[in-house]
């Protein structure tokens, strides 16, 4: 990011949105400002959030929207961001909701807009999760990640993993 570039990133989920509050002060740091909306539907997520923006010094520079992700467009629209965000999401939606709800990120994001999502892979973790602490999500290796996230109809995505291959993250771009 380029000093006096002008940085909009939209949240979907957002939970308490340590990772979007870290990048917002290091950039900070760098005297870049971002600015960014935090949309989720828990409350009690978005007041954690604002207790941690709060010690970071970059309260000001976010916007808090206590609504359900399917109401995010018409912000999306308003707000006109660089970036969207949706992490630690898509775990609890199929693939063809995960899909719908890429496509139209994408018919909200112009040119140079990116994409941000992730999942997470099958481990031994998966059944305690399900099974013992009844909490039950979507896993996907990468292969079905990557099939399902080349439906998402950016002209560019790129998939990354960390190295034991648990998260993934995918990374899309809107060209034209």
């Amino acid at each position: 990011i380029a000093s006096g570039s002008e940085v909009r990133i939209f949240s979907i989920a957002s939970g308490s949105a340590q990772g979007v509050i870290n990048l917002l002060s290091e950039y900070k740091k760098k005297n870049i400002t971002i600015q960014a909306q935090l949309l989720d539907l828990d409350a009690s997520a978005l007041e954690n959030a604002k207790i941690t923006a709060k010690k970071f010094n970059v309260l000001n520079q976010l916007a808090f929207i206590n609504k359900n992700a399917r109401e995010a467009d018409g912000y999306i629209k308003k707000f006109n961001p660089n970036i969207i965000e949706i992490v630690g999401f898509l775990e609890y939606r199929p693939d063809d909701r995960v899909i719908a709800l890429a496509r139209r990120m994408r018919s909200l994001l112009g040119p140079g807009g990116v994409f941000l999502t992730s999942t997470v892979t099958p481990s031994m973790e998966s059944y305690f999760l399900t099974h013992v602490s009844n909490w039950p999500m979507i896993y996907r290796d990468v292969e079905g990640f990557a099939k399902m996230v080349r439906q998402f109809g950016f002209d560019d995505c790129e998939i990354i993993c960390e190295p034991l291959k648990l998260q993934k993250i995918a990374i899309c771009r809107v060209i034209k």
